[in-house]
């Protein structure tokens, strides 16, 4: 005999299937996401997947495999649609939230089976064991934007390998050693290579001076800086560049933050949205290293 769902308990399972869809097809905004939010909406899937699966059982009741079929319809159909909504179609991401799905499934057979102790700690371990591919990917990113944020006024330090993280690469490398972060731009068909510090903490306003410590390895280099904040419009940045020569050696970097506000392009800087700290060289005709040594904001 089949048995009966109550309405409360549908209407939960039809209002998580519309909260799912809205979360997966609204549009985000462009050059809204950093880093570690990038992945961290990449591991909401698994959470959210899973509470679908119960919500769905709750609602249509047993068998289970009818709410874990819809749910993974729903997973695969999302990636199918995502590109024509301002949204990225990933297959990683329905991998993830499959993972969240059968994660569900195994903790409510495990609940369904907990008069049979041994059946319901299999399932148990198996609920546990499903997301632990997506944990282990966002933890470190979870863990770095704790540490960037505590850290802040200073911004990087090349402390820790996870520092790496918060730092997207262009035509360059970037590795740690004792001495710091280094960096080599390198030749090739870009015109801008360098690097992008994306900071845990994007307020930089109330500071005047944006700093950094760095060592020139070898010839003389032309040392660029651009600061990429948000604008009204959610589609659109505004950028000001600074370049400057540096001989063989060590130095120290001090730039103004409102005047460089005051030149941003298309309109003023937003200093309160800062999105990214770039480093890079014009058309480098070799490839160049500098040393990074530590970033941070003065008032």
């Amino acid at each position: 005999m089949e048995e009966k769902t109550s309405r409360p308990a549908r209407f939960t399972a039809i209002a998580a299937v519309a909260v799912t869809a809205v979360l997966l097809f609204a549009p985000l905004p462009a050059g809204g996401l950093g880093i570690w939010q990038g992945q961290i909406l990449d591991f909401g899937h698994v959470p959210l997947f899973a509470v679908l699966v119960v919500a769905l059982r709750a609602g249509m009741g047993p068998p289970l495999y009818r709410p874990l079929g819809a749910a993974l319809a729903l997973a695969g159909i999302a990636e199918v649609i995502q590109p024509f909504v301002g949204r990225t179609g990933d297959w990683l991401d329905l991998l993830r939230g499959a993972l969240g799905a059968f994660s569900a499934a195994a903790a409510i057979r495990a609940w369904e089976s907990r008069r049979t102790r041994l059946q319901a700690l299999a399932f148990l371990v198996l609920a546990v064991a499903l997301p632990l591919g997506p944990i282990a990917e966002a933890a470190p990113y979870v863990m770095d934007t704790l540490e960037s944020q505590r850290a802040f006024p200073v911004l990087a330090t090349f402390s820790t390998d996870r520092e790496l993280l918060r730092w997207e690469r262009s035509q360059a490398t970037l590795s740690r050693s004792s001495d710091g972060g280094h960096v080599d731009f390198l030749t090739g068909p870009g015109e801008y290579p360098g690097v992008a510090l994306r900071p845990g903490v994007g307020n930089f306003s109330g500071y005047r001076w944006l700093c950094y410590e760095f060592r020139v390895v070898g010839a003389p280099v032309a040392l660029a800086t651009s600061v990429r904040t948000g604008t009204g419009a959610p589609d659109r940045t505004a950028h000001a560049d600074v370049q400057q020569q540096y001989a063989s050696g060590s130095h120290v970097a001090r730039l103004d933050l409102e005047q460089l506000a005051a030149q941003g392009r298309p309109e003023r800087l937003d200093l309160s949205d800062v999105r990214a700290v770039i480093l890079f060289m014009v058309r480098p005709q070799q490839p160049r290293t500098i040393v990074l040594t530590r970033v941070w904001l003065e008032p």
